[in-house]
């Protein structure tokens, strides 16, 4: 008789060949997690995998042809650059001072940029105009997303126009004229 440990647990078994064991069910692969330079994750969000995802078809890569000839046609006016360039120095010098990576950003780093403007009390719409220079400077397919930085400066629109509403003085009655 053998002698066992405390704890230990004694089991019956029995060789038999391979080739008459049971197939073994294989674990199906999991999902891959998908993530790109447009992912923002809150604190303790799973990654989003490859079943989160839709299917494309070509009928979500084309244009007709009326916007393709818009697209063609579009041109920014000379100041439009000169400001637009003024824009994207400020953002690159950011990025630099924070250590990310300017061009192309991420969505994280578009929508950082824009909570910072909005830190810094800018107007909505000098935010929007920075918003709109830098995602132009991006390579066509490398633009940041924009869903969030849109909600997050339409929140502050809202308090931005209460802090900036125009107040009207109270109408002067005739008790307060000729000091009485």
């Amino acid at each position: 008789m053998m002698e066992h440990e405390a704890g230990a647990e004694v089991v019956d078994a029995e060789v038999v060949e391979e080739s008459h064991l049971p197939a073994a069910i294989q674990p199906r692969p999991a999902a891959r997690p998908v993530v790109d330079r447009h992912t923002i994750l809150y604190p303790g969000q799973g990654l989003p995998t490859e079943a989160d995802q839709p299917t494309y078809t070509e009928r979500d890569l084309y244009v007709s042809e009326q916007t393709a000839e818009r697209l063609e046609n579009q041109s920014a006016p000379k100041n439009t650059s000169a400001n637009y360039r003024s824009k994207r120095d400020k953002f690159a010098a950011w990025c630099a001072g924070e250590g990310r990576v300017a061009r192309p950003c991420t969505t994280a780093t578009y929508v950082e940029y824009v909570a910072h403007l909005i830190e810094l009390g800018r107007s909505p719409n000098a935010i929007n105009a920075a918003m709109s220079a830098i995602r132009t400077w991006m390579p066509e397919d490398q633009k940041p997303g924009t869903k969030q930085d849109r909600g997050m400066l339409n929140e502050y629109k809202k308090t931005w126009a209460k802090r900036t509403a125009v107040r009207k003085a109270p109408p002067i009655t005739e008790r307060f004229q000729h000091g009485h």
